[in-house]
């Protein structure tokens, strides 16, 4: 079971409130995926391309002014040889629970759950918890007047067993996936041999007004290792981010930009990031040019171009609709 671990907030006032003036109802992806058939006349093997448009991977239940639940949708291949067929299902729900109007809890399913605490007016801390209670992942959160100014984050490994897979998928939500294999084998080496009980990460946030600016991000491996990175959000449009003062821990989604934290007011247009590792000499460098299509100052459509090391990825193309 992979954790899912979503806080959102719409209120001058007070937070663990997300009441946005529209409204998603669901949210869909072109699922773009290939791979190498052998050519008869060639004499070599031929990269094919498949593209299987706007599959659902997100539907929003509200009730009333309150998020009722998120349902998550996935796919795969089933079948065999050149016979594979493609399958969507539901990986699992989130159901929000709230006290007061503000939201104090999230059931995540198979008895994994997230709580809420606050400090007044602002989010204190997230604690996640596994089906026996263990508690998996804390995060503490810092402010600067009332801007979130730092998110650290602490992973538990305690006396249980932990998914290498949720592991992977948790440390991709905030760095670029390549390194990730890395950093769960380094995690697994200083568990084994030197008995180390958490990995910590931080987060630094900066604004231009109420845009994300810039994110400092630092990754402790539990040892002297390090991974540092800097995020910059280059250019922004001026339409409404429909996810704005939503706040979203996602590990079922490997974002690649730290942008799963902390959302901005308008819709970022390109973003770079660049990452040093302490044991490799050469940076990682990333960046993302995103195009929108617009309903009612709103997106309905975004095209993202990600390069890795200017090495350039498929298009990915994401919709949303709202109720």
């Amino acid at each position: 079971m992979l954790l899912t671990f979503c806080v959102s907030f719409y209120s001058c006032e007070k937070e663990g409130v997300f009441n946005p003036k529209q409204k998603i109802s669901k949210v869909f992806t072109d699922v773009v995926t290939f791979n190498y058939e052998w050519d008869e006349e060639t004499g070599e093997y031929i990269r094919k391309e498949f593209v299987y448009p706007k599959q659902l991977i997100q539907a929003w239940t509200w009730n009333d002014k309150k998020l009722d639940k998120i349902d998550f949708w996935g796919f795969y291949f089933s079948g065999w040889d050149d016979e594979w067929v493609f399958e969507t299902e539901l990986v699992k729900t989130d159901h929000y629970v709230y006290e007061n109007d503000r939201l104090a809890k999230i059931d995540h399913g198979d008895g994994y759950f997230s709580i809420i605490s606050y400090d007044g007016s602002k989010y204190k801390r997230l604690e996640s918890y596994d089906d026996e209670n263990n508690l998996l992942v804390y995060m503490d959160f810092i402010y600067d007047k009332n801007k979130i100014s730092r998110i650290m984050i602490e992973e538990m490994w305690g006396g249980f067993i932990i998914d290498k897979n949720a592991e992977l998928k948790l440390l991709a939500t905030f760095i670029p996936k390549e390194f990730a294999s890395k950093m769960v084998k380094k995690n697994e080496k200083n568990r084994n041999t030197k008995g180390i009980n958490s990995v910590i990460y931080v987060f630094d946030y900066t604004y231009n007004g109420d845009n994300i600016k810039e994110i400092g991000v630092e990754m402790n491996y539990g040892t002297d290792d390090k991974m540092t990175g800097t995020i910059n959000y280059v250019a922004y449009d001026n339409k409404n981010n429909p996810f704005y003062r939503k706040l979203e821990f996602d590990i079922d989604t490997e974002f690649e930009f730290g942008i799963a934290a902390v959302t901005s007011k308008n819709n970022p247009l390109e973003i770079h990031a660049i990452y040093f590792e302490d044991d490799d000499p050469e940076p990682y460098e990333l960046s993302m040019l995103s195009k929108y299509s617009y309903s009612k100052n709103y997106p309905v459509e975004v095209e993202q171009i990600m390069t890795f090391n200017s090495l350039q990825s498929p298009t990915n193309k994401i919709y949303y609709e709202y109720k």
